[in-house]
């Protein structure tokens, strides 16, 4: 199952056909539990090939139009992927399969156009972020999103405690000038001498200059000093770094425990609620501005009038929610949007202002229904 780039979502937006099938299904984590999400998406087919027949197409030709995603049905390593959520968007001959990292209830939609509003989840804020997994024995540092990460070559910084005391030994010989222990990051110097110490002191004072080095040497590979970085690693090694940082973003929480046995995909996936915890006080403060301006033309509540908005670039910030289908149609001409139930060239109006909103630059937050202010379905913040 694919990753969604920006691509690949502008594809799914320019996308046009009479009967564009959008369907949005939870996924069985456990490999031994795929037959009951396969019985679910049997279930998602059968609604679409009912609906499909209600808008008066032949059963040949609606056999035609779900084979993509029968066949789907017949691909084990796609029920076998242990992700959240996935979403699947079928058009003619052509079917496309994305991999999404959080819970959706089961939704499906035929229009002209692909309904997307989950997946502006994705997208509502530059969703990228670091984990530093700190260990004595390997530092590993990921650069991730909120769907998956990559390991960054960090080969020019010790990425053990053995490897920084050699470093230090080549740079420092017998001496060095590290921020004395319990230090706040400051900077504020203090001499030690190797052999100095012993035993216990000795071992601190060692793991003390190594997380000082990867502190200096993590400012020239992380040069955006506002991406959030979540810690990942035992306590004593967290608390010694959050001493000496001088240069990270970090956030508060963190990975406890011992990283060395933890894949890449393990620390993602504790380490994902975390930064998503983080970037949801942008939402909250967007809120704030929202009910903040709610009493002035600075905002919207109705969706003929976001709808229009939406189409001319004036919405800053669009909250919405999914799974909830406002049929109708936007006429260029008359620039107004209108209710059109139980007609095939309807489109979700929700949809229609959350990708207009995202075409022209706008935020696009996704909530649930009651974190929405003032309505269930949609509002916004306009530009002007």
């Amino acid at each position: 199952m694919n990753l969604l780039t920006r691509v690949q979502l502008d594809e799914l937006i320019n996308t046009e056909n009479q009967n564009c099938i959008s369907i949005y299904l939870p996924m069985e984590k456990a490999p031994t539990e795929a037959d009951k999400t396969k019985v679910l998406f049997k279930n998602q087919i059968k609604k679409v090939e009912s609906e499909l027949i209600e808008h008066g197409i032949a059963q040949k030709n609606v056999d035609s139009l779900i084979a993509p995603a029968v066949k789907l049905l017949e691909t084990p390593k796609f029920w076998t992927s242990p992700d959240e959520s996935a979403a699947v968007f079928v058009v003619g001959s052509n079917i496309t399969t994305i991999k999404l990292p959080f819970p959706i209830e089961p939704t499906t939609f035929i229009g002209p156009k692909f309904y997307l509003v989950p997946l502006f989840k994705l997208f509502s804020f530059d969703s990228k972020f670091y984990i530093l997994a700190l260990s004595q024995n390997k530092v590993r540092l990921l650069h991730c999103d909120l769907l998956d990460c990559d390991e960054i070559d960090i080969a020019s910084l010790p990425t053990s405690l053995d490897e920084a005391l050699q470093y230090d030994d080549i740079e420092k010989k017998n001496q060095y000038v590290m921020r004395s222990p319990g230090s706040t990051g400051d900077g504020s110097p203090g001499v030690y001498n190797r052999g100095q110490n012993d035993g216990k002191d000795e071992h601190k004072t060692n793991i003390w200059r190594f997380m000082e080095m990867l502190d200096s040497g993590l400012a020239s590979l992380i040069k955006d000093k506002d991406t959030p970085v979540v810690l990942a690693g035992v306590e004593f090694l967290t608390a010694i770094f959050r001493k000496v940082n001088s240069n990270l973003h970090l956030i508060d929480k963190e990975v406890s425990g011992n990283t060395d046995i933890l894949s890449e995909k393990q620390l993602h996936e504790k380490a994902y609620p975390l930064a998503q915890e983080f970037f949801d006080k942008f939402v909250a403060s967007d809120l704030e501005l929202y009910h903040n301006l709610s009493s002035s033309d600075k905002t919207g509540d109705t969706i003929e009038e976001i709808a229009s908005a939406a189409a001319k670039g004036k919405i800053r910030i669009l909250f919405a929610t999914q799974g909830m289908f406002i049929p109708g149609m936007y006429n260029v001409e008359l620039d107004s949007a209108f209710h059109k139930d139980h007609n095939p060239d309807s489109e979700d109006l929700i949809n229609f202002a959350a990708v207009n909103t995202f075409k022209t630059g706008g935020k696009v937050y996704v909530l649930d229904r009651n974190q929405m202010p003032d309505t269930e379905n949609c509002a916004a913040i306009f530009r002007y």
